[in-house]
């Protein structure tokens, strides 16, 4: 869990079905299976009209992980379906980043996700342009403000030796976008992820930090996990 490779998506609505069927029987597996890759889970926006709409996590050892060379092969050699579906993705944020900080040991469905600044170079930024956000400013914060109703949260930062332009974006309409840090805060039901929403999130310097950051909070329900020890024999 020292590493996470993180992934925003839309996908154009007349190829959803399509989109699901290359997801759950071809793509996930193939990033879970990876030596390296711990789990994969997939989550879907609480809100139908949320941008984007899909969000999906893969917990690595580390994020040196997608510098592997079966990793990088993957992305240069992709499949027929993988070069099919992704000429409909939209609204791709892609993040590999490594831990900063966490609290709480129980995993839970319902996510609150901070997407936090923009890294220079993406968006139209420049790459000498300043941080907007950075990872130790939450995990300060989470300290003292902690969502009370929140069973874990996990705050990362970045990895820019990592992230570098993916093969695969040669095929995506759109050019990808990447944050600065991420915070994820779980809860084990809806109402918790609600209390979240409505008080945590509206707490001075919450929104204080938030605003300064550029950041963006987007709930999720989990769809689906899948652990890399399933593949062992």
């Amino acid at each position: 869990m020292q590493g996470l490779l993180a992934v925003w998506n839309d996908c154009d609505a007349h190829r959803l079905a399509d989109f699901e069927r290359w997801y759950m029987g071809e793509h996930l597996s193939d990033r879970v299976r990876l030596d390296g890759f711990e789990q994969g889970v997939r989550y879907e926006a609480v809100d139908e009209a949320q941008i984007p709409r899909f969000f999906t996590a893969y917990d690595m050892s580390s994020p040196e992980v997608i510098q592997s060379p079966i990793y990088q092969q993957s992305l240069r050699e992709p499949s027929e379906a993988t070069r099919d579906i992704m000429a409909h993705f939209r609204n791709m944020w892609r993040s590999v980043s490594k831990l900063e900080a966490m609290s709480g040991h129980s995993s839970g469905a319902w996510i609150l996700v901070l997407r936090l600044g923009l890294l220079a170079g993406f968006g139209g930024r420049a790459q000498d342009d300043p941080p907007i956000a950075d990872a130790q400013s939450w995990s300060a914060l989470l300290d003292l403000e902690r969502p009370q109703r929140a069973i874990r949260w996990r705050v990362y930062a970045n990895s820019l030796k990592a992230l570098a332009n993916s093969p695969e974006a040669r095929f995506r309409p759109q050019a990808d976008c990447a944050p600065e840090a991420i915070v994820i805060i779980e809860h084990l039901r809806r109402a918790d992820l609600v209390h979240s929403q409505e008080h945590w999130l509206g707490r001075p310097a919450v929104k204080s930090l938030l605003k300064s950051h550029q950041g963006q909070a987007a709930a999720f329900l989990e769809m689906t996990r899948m652990d890399h020890r399933s593949f062992k024999s």
